[in-house]
């Protein structure tokens, strides 16, 4: 009997799994320069303020986003800020620190702009992210252009950048939902 009631637990837990890895929309590629494109797409059901909240939080942003160990802002003029993020990127059995000077600039409750200023762990590395209001709440389009020093396998990167896009997206999504029933049972 324990073992019926496990393996529906089992059972559920894969299935809310699969149905989100289905809500995360993730396209990669990469150009003959080496350059790859990751683009990544989710709806969620929160206001845009909430959306916006969430992704300029840059000071905590760890404590949210697990592939991060630190991120703190350096400067900040207008919309234009400067990030100082170090994190871990995974891929199979392999690991590796990531150092990044992020140069954002943001149009406020619309879109993010970002590009590593330090090159230390990648030849290029920019990207975005923007927020589209939906009926049902926000639209996240994330974008990233990488081009790292690492001189590892394709498959591998390619893996790791996946892998990334999906549990960010992820991550950001149960933050956002978080903060909106907060902010929601506040009211």
């Amino acid at each position: 009997m324990i073992w019926k009631i496990i393996i529906l637990i089992l059972f559920g837990s894969l299935c809310t799994i699969h149905s989100f890895a289905e809500e995360i929309k993730i396209s990669l590629s990469r150009d003959q320069k080496g350059v790859y494109m990751l683009q990544g797409f989710l709806d969620v059901n929160v206001p845009v303020s909430i959306a916006w909240e969430v992704l300029t939080d840059y000071d905590n942003i760890d404590t949210f986003v697990s592939s991060l160990e630190t991120s703190s802002v350096k400067t900040r003029e207008k919309d234009v800020l400067l990030i100082e993020k170090k994190g871990k990127a995974k891929a199979f059995l392999f690991q590796q620190k990531i150092r990044l000077l992020l140069r954002v600039s943001e149009t406020a409750l619309r879109h993010i702009a970002f590009d590593d200023v330090s090159y230390q762990d990648f030849k290029s590395y920019s990207g975005s992210w923007c927020i589209e209001s939906t009926a049902s709440g926000v639209r996240l389009r994330y974008v990233l252009l990488a081009n790292p020093h690492l001189p590892a396998m394709q498959f591998i990167v390619q893996r790791g950048l996946k892998n990334m896009a999906k549990n960010l997206l992820y991550e950001v999504k149960v933050e956002m939902e978080k903060r909106c029933l907060l902010k929601c049972e506040n009211i």
